[in-house]
């Protein structure tokens, strides 16, 4: 990942800083209510639209490490970056145990709607930010 860090910011030269906010938005196929972190760099504006990245929260759910990556593509590549819940939702807990987690993660790979729906909420909070 490193690796991949430093070759990005050779290619594209960073913007400098981001601004990193934290979102609420809703699975349009089960209606969950999700959140996530959307970085845009400074200065970004409709009339100026930026390549956009998504990073998927793992089975542990959204936490400061895809904070932190989300403002790290945004620095390094004047990106805007969406870092999107899929397994987990504000609507119930994060699994504890290892075994929930891969109930939680089959329940996902066995209903591709439903995990592309959790993507395309995703894609939909992008959309509306430059």
């Amino acid at each position: 990942m490193k690796l991949a860090a430093a070759i990005l910011s050779i290619l594209a030269p960073g913007a400098g800083a981001a601004t990193v906010t934290e979102v609420a938005y809703a699975d349009g196929n089960d209606g969950s209510s999700l959140f996530g972190y959307l970085a845009t760099p400074d200065g970004a504006t409709e009339d100026d639209p930026r390549p956009a990245i998504i990073i998927l929260g793992d089975w542990g759910g959204v936490d400061e490490s895809e904070k932190e990556r989300a403002e790290m593509f945004t620095n390094d590549g004047n990106y805007v970056t969406m870092a999107a819940a899929v397994y987990n939702s504000e609507d119930g807990p994060n699994p504890e145990s290892f075994e929930d987690r891969i109930a939680l993660a089959t329940k996902y790979r066995s209903d591709p709607e439903l995990s592309k729906s959790r993507v395309d909420a995703a894609l939909a909070v992008l959309r509306e930010n430059p």
